[in-house]
């Protein structure tokens, strides 16, 4: 009876010994500083929390975080809502972060009404990161007077609203993706915002019932927007009514409503493009100023309307204009300055919209003509230097708005007022002078013609039944009418490239080859200003060997036909069942072709002595068509057919075809 006491006592001491080691710890590692823990979804929270023994869930961890800590978040997928509420400080921010490489999604599926990820009242100096967020009501929501917040590379998308602020300042949000939501993409309501970094961030196709815009911007100041895209939204692109607000280098187009619509007091748009907005590219309804500089208007007001509107309301706040290096072009109509707007400066801006309708301001209406021969210069003592004239792009049908080679927008704006840069980063100016519009062009840049790869048939007897077949080529894109091609050829893939065709103004032709060879071809294009483009990509036409030659061995009672529908009018055929052909070849790509027709039977196909049955039963004869066809690891292999002596119960005969056998050389 002693010794069971003395060994109940130790097992006691020992366990006892195990709970103190555990919670010692647990409760040491919440005191450490600047820790870095993990979450997976293997987890468990009773967990150590580091990289071997993770935590489950992301709210007990977030739980678990100090000023300093960081979050990194395994791949996989979350199905779970977050509320922070414990904040960083400005030398030890908190962190929440996915795993580098790693795929982390929030998934809000059956979670109703709730936040992947909610900051309270005040949390501030956060960083959240690198997150896949879908299914919520709300993807992220910050609540309030909360300060320094980065929220980095996130991927938000098939929510009510991707990112909700009720207020906040010096917040950075950057690299983020807000798309097909119900609502909003990015929503700041009631505000204020200030202070704030808004960079390389895209809300896009975000619809539903209630309209939908890319960027609401309620109320604040000082906020910078940079490298933006607000695209395919069902409301208005950006909708702002933040003070000392800027909108540099951002992208704007094919949303449904208006594209920039700004209640802002002191708007500055620099270095942006406005594209293809169903109402107006850019309405100003607020005071104090609005300064646009080297952006492109253009496609705007698909449904009806002007391109800018600038005050105009009944009564509005008087609101003073800027308007410098600016190119509207191809929109529905010109631009509308309400009667309370003073132009402050309106100069080197190219006009091309309408005719009739280029610009309007006081109930005057300024025709292209009127620009050109300086009756508005006259009239208003604005636009000395602005002209009507077509900007010449690279390529308006395909949006291709950099600036051609010739455009009147080239070296022809002001540096006084222009970015340093351009949209692209390319530094200003590159020529004579500064470029119009938010394309910089090299000074005497040359937009070369882009040739299409020639359009050939794959094997010369799908289109020919001789050696000869027709190609074509043309453009891609070209800024000018293109006068000549230059088509080259080259025999095989070791062959050299030589002319075959120089400088013709065609833009097809026929090529007479030689069976069994393999013939590649590339093209180039010379516009009217003597411009060559680069070589085009390749195409080639494999033009096959006849049933004729030497090198296919046929075994049976194999007869042949002199065939006016057949490749070089001749064809091997069998009926007898046993019958074969076989031929040996080192390639990557080979083709036998033959005939299918109401009387053709079924055949036994063995490439590399794999078996494939094949059907040549059809309704109607066709003739010269790939029976059958395969690309190849590159090396020697062995076609063998074989005539059946079967066929389909609708067929009248067994007959199987040679006509030739196309290989890739």
């Amino acid at each position: 009876m002693r010794d069971i006491l003395i060994i109940a006592g130790i097992v006691l001491v020992f366990l006892w010994f195990l709970a103190l080691v555990y919670y010692s710890s647990k409760k040491s590692r919440r005191k450490q500083i600047n820790t870095i823990f993990y979450v997976a979804p293997w987890g468990d929270d009773h967990n150590l929390g580091n990289p071997e023994s993770p935590w489950r869930s992301i709210q007990y961890a977030v739980d678990q975080l100090k000023p300093g800590d960081q979050l990194i978040l395994f791949g996989g997928t979350y199905i779970e809502y977050i509320t922070i509420r414990n904040s960083g400080t400005q030398e030890k921010p908190v962190t929440i972060m996915a795993k580098t490489g790693e795929e982390v999604v929030l998934d809000g599926m059956g979670l109703v009404w709730k936040y992947a990820i909610n900051i309270e009242f005040g949390a501030s100096y956060l960083t959240i990161e690198g997150l896949k967020i879908s299914n919520y009501i709300f993807g992220i929501g910050l609540w309030g007077q909360n300060t320094h917040v980065k929220l980095k590379g996130l991927d938000i998308s098939d929510c009510g609203t991707a990112l909700q602020i009720i207020s906040g300042e010096k917040l950075v949000i950057e690299n983020c993706s807000f798309h097909n939501n119900k609502g909003p993409g990015m929503a700041i309501s009631p505000g204020p915002i200030n202070d704030t970094i808004i960079k390389n961030t895209r809300s896009s196709y975000n619809e539903g019932t209630e309209v939908a815009d890319g960027f609401i911007l309620e109320s604040g100041n000082g906020v910078l927007l940079e490298k933006c895209t607000a695209d395919h939204n069902a409301g208005s692109g950006f909708n702002c009514g933040i003070d000392q607000l800027t909108i540099s280098a951002c992208v704007c187009e094919e949303n449904a409503k208006i594209g920039i619509n700004l209640s802002s007091n002191n708007a500055k748009i620099v270095n942006s493009i406005i594209n293809s907005n169903g109402n107006a590219g850019l309405v100003y309804r607020g005071k104090d100023s609005l300064t646009i500089v080297n952006n492109l208007f253009v496609n705007n007001g698909l449904k009806g309307e002007y391109c800018i509107r600038v005050n105009d309301q009944i009564l509005p706040a008087p609101a003073k204009m800027f308007s410098v290096n600016n190119i509207f072009a191809f929109n529905y109509c010109g631009i509308f300055l309400g009667g309370f707007v003073i132009l402050e400066n309106e100069d080197y801006n190219i006009y091309w919209s309408r005719d009739d309708a280029e610009i309007v301001i006081n109930n005057r209406i300024y025709t292209r003509d009127e620009i050109n021969s300086k009756v508005w210069y006259e009239e208003t003592g604005q636009g000395k230097n602005s002209r009507s004239i077509d900007p010449l792009f690279v390529n308006l049908q395909y949006r291709d708005y950099r600036l051609a080679r010739n455009s009147p927008a080239i070296d022809r704006g002001t540096g006084a007022f222009a970015p340093d840069k351009d949209i692209d980063g390319n530094i200003r100016p590159q020529g004579r002078g500064v470029d119009i519009g938010p394309y910089e062009a090299a000074e005497g840049s040359i937009v070369l013609p882009i040739a299409v790869a020639p359009k050939t048939p794959g094997y010369s007897s799908d289109i020919s039944g001789t050696l000869d077949f027709c190609l074509d080529w043309g453009v891609v894109s070209s800024v000018h009418k293109v006068v000549k091609y230059c088509v080259q050829v080259r025999d095989g893939l070791s062959g050299n490239w030589q002319n075959w065709l120089m400088e013709t103004p065609d833009i097809g032709g026929v090529f007479s080859g030689m069976s069994d060879h393999t013939y590649y071809f590339r093209a180039k294009a010379r516009d009217i200003l003597d411009n060559w483009g680069d070589w085009s990509g390749t195409s080639y036409t494999i033009v096959p060997m006849d049933d004729q030659n030497p090198l296919i061995r046929y075994s049976g009672e194999w007869s042949t036909v002199v065939d006016d529908f057949a490749y070089l009018n001749t064809l091997h055929y069998s009926s007898a069942q046993g019958d074969y052909f076989t031929l040996k070849f080192n390639s990557s790509e080979v083709a036998w072709i033959g005939v299918k027709g109401p009387d053709r039977g079924q055949a036994k196909l063995y490439l590399d002595g794999e078996l494939q049955q094949v059907d040549l039963y059809s309704g109607k004869h066709q003739y010269r068509i790939p029976i059958f066809k395969v690309i190849l690891p590159e090396g020697v292999h062995e076609l063998k057919v074989e005539v059946s002596g079967t066929k389909n119960k609708l067929s009248a005969g067994f007959r199987v075809d040679l006509d030739g056998i196309a290989i890739k050389r």
